[in-house]
């Protein structure tokens, strides 16, 4: 059981939340992944995020603006369910300006727009009274899948998001050429 899982953070479903849940369900005897651990998330995130924006020069800037929204709920250490409609100016940039990207946008919008499980987890697993912390009768199971329903998905969309970006830096240092968006072909023909 999650009883290492501190009450009031419940509510917190954010990729920093799902990795102490994951740490605590794998490492029985631990409090809690070490600070070094998280900080060096962080700066693989952004770092990977601003190496993305600076090699590629033609990536569309619905792209960029959904990748940097998605960095947010990667890196910030506390993210509620209620945050993730800051999410959505990217999803439906990305859902009006680039076909290429259209369905992952749809499929994301909707497994953050779904809500998390805890309402089934707390009427089918819950072993006790849970006033003030529902998650600790829960197994480890269910809180990993309640702390992961929001961020993977966020962390799909951010990795699809810098790899493209990627790779249209790195077919502008090949000299291949890629085509422009439907975005920046828009604005060309005006």
């Amino acid at each position: 059981m999650q009883s290492r899982i501190f009450p009031f953070l419940t509510g917190d479903v954010g990729l920093a939340r799902m990795m102490r849940t994951t740490w605590l369900t794998l490492f029985t005897d631990s409090s809690g992944p070490p600070q070094w651990l998280t900080f060096m998330w962080v700066a693989f995130v952004v770092a990977v995020t601003v190496a993305a924006t600076i090699a590629s020069r033609r990536a569309a800037v619905s792209s960029l603006v959904a990748m940097w929204l998605c960095v947010y709920f990667l890196a910030a250490t506390s993210v509620w369910e209620h945050h993730y409609v800051m999410l959505l100016p990217g999803l439906v940039l990305l859902v009006a300006l680039e076909p290429s990207q259209r369905a992952v946008a749809l499929v994301v919008f909707v497994l953050v727009a779904l809500p998390t499980p805890y309402a089934l987890f707390e009427g089918w697993l819950a072993s006790g009274p849970a006033e003030f912390a529902p998650e600790t009768g829960w197994p480890d199971w269910a809180a990993l899948v309640y702390h992961a329903a929001k961020p993977i998905p966020v962390l799909w969309l951010w990795s699809l998001l810098c790899w493209t970006a990627l790779q249209t830096g790195r077919g502008e240092a090949t000299g291949v050429k890629t085509p422009p968006s439907d975005e920046l072909r828009s604005l060309a023909t005006a």
